[in-house]
């Protein structure tokens, strides 16, 4: 490789301070989005640029390299390392907040395929064997509501935001206690969880204000 002159550093540099970039590979002129981070290099940057590094990775020379890699004990010892570190979560986080929208609609359809649907069956047995106080108040709810002792969850408003509720909550599983619910909207009701939790830890009550 040619040395770089300093006419070249000082255009690159120039170009690198208005958002641009030159592609080693291309040679086009291309904005740095379009270019991979690289903390190897020294502005951070691949050389090439995306559309360039996605066609370098399918020549037979790197996937070649990459597999003869992937098979070295630094390459095992450094994926462990990173695995038993944070890094992976809080990827997954930003990756999750950046693409919220998308994620749920995701989520949305896979639930209504074959196998979403036998995922949410399992989900529901296994938390029925493991949770049975609360599969017991809750159908002591749904019982009331058919025969009518109680009115459903639709013609009812959040007991704390007064939105419109979507679900009923105990605020005790006792048997004199099940059909003795509050209606609360669904970011409600977790709010009041996650309360319970954290004043059960610390061995204290709630004022349901009720």
């Amino acid at each position: 490789m040619a040395a770089i002159t300093n006419e070249e550093r000082e255009r690159r540099s120039l170009l690198l301070k208005q958002g641009l970039k030159p592609c080693a590979g291309c040679n086009e002129i291309k904005p740095i989005t379009e270019f991979y981070r690289d903390k190897s290099q020294r502005n951070g940057l691949s050389p090439y640029c995306k559309a360039c590094r996605r066609a370098l990775e399918q020549t037979d020379a790197v996937k070649e390299y990459r597999c003869a890699y992937a098979q070295t004990d630094s390459y095992k010892a450094s994926v462990a390392k990173y695995l038993a570190s944070e890094k992976p979560k809080l990827a997954a986080r930003r990756r999750y907040r950046e693409n919220k929208d998308a994620a749920k609609q995701r989520q949305k359809e896979w639930w209504q395929t074959p196998s979403g649907k036998k995922s949410k069956r399992r989900s529901k047995r296994k938390y029925a064997a493991t949770h049975k106080l609360q599969e017991r108040a809750r159908h002591a709810v749904n019982y009331a509501v058919e025969k009518g002792r109680i009115p459903g969850i639709a013609t009812r408003v959040c007991h704390i935001c007064g939105s419109r509720a979507e679900c009923y909550h105990h605020w005790s599983y006792e048997e004199e206690c099940l059909v003795d619910i509050l209606p609360l909207c669904t970011a409600c009701h977790k709010k009041i969880h996650r309360t319970e939790q954290a004043v059960t830890r610390l061995g204290g009550f709630i004022d349901y204000g009720t």
